[in-house]
């Protein structure tokens, strides 16, 4: 008995750990940051709208845009998008939308959206439970009209 009580007071806070570890919102999200950075490495040029609260950022090769990042707050939360793109078509969206708590009288909350359009499938991460896949094809044109809107302003910009 005292060998059974012992390996699952070992076995149950090491599975905690691993589940934390494999399944919360900051390290998907730290994973995603990661293989972003990892995308954007070869851009050739990367241009900024240079606004400091909510900052804007476009990548490209051969002039052609490769991926956007920006970041959105407001008082009860944070969003930050990373779109992918390939031959000027959306491949990829990726959404964090959290309240980290910062005002204390807003609902602390964690989402993260990982939009593909081409399967029209969403991958979602909820409050720093697992994955789970839906299909909600409202909010994926709302995303692709709101991405096309900030590729038309990039392509504004001047690139130096």
């Amino acid at each position: 008995m005292k060998k059974y009580f012992r390996l699952s007071a070992i076995i149950l806070p090491l599975t905690l750990v691993i589940y934390l570890l494999l399944f919360n919102n900051y390290s998907v999200f730290y994973f995603l940051e990661k293989q972003f950075e990892d995308h954007v490495s070869n851009a050739e040029t990367t241009l900024t709208d240079n606004d400091a609260l909510h900052p804007k950022y476009a990548y490209f090769n051969n002039e052609k845009i490769i991926a956007l990042r920006y970041k959105d707050g407001w008082e009860c939360g944070r969003i930050y998008k990373r779109i992918y793109l390939n031959n000027d078509k959306i491949k990829k969206i990726i959404i964090r939308n959290y309240n980290d708590g910062g005002d204390k009288s807003c609902e602390l909350y964690d989402t993260i959206y990982i939009i593909k359009p081409d399967i029209e499938k969403i991958k979602l991460y909820v409050n720093f439970k697992p994955a789970k896949s839906i299909i909600n094809k409202k909010l994926i044109e709302t995303e692709i009209t709101e991405a096309t809107k900030y590729i038309r302003e990039v392509n504004g910009w001047k690139i130096h």
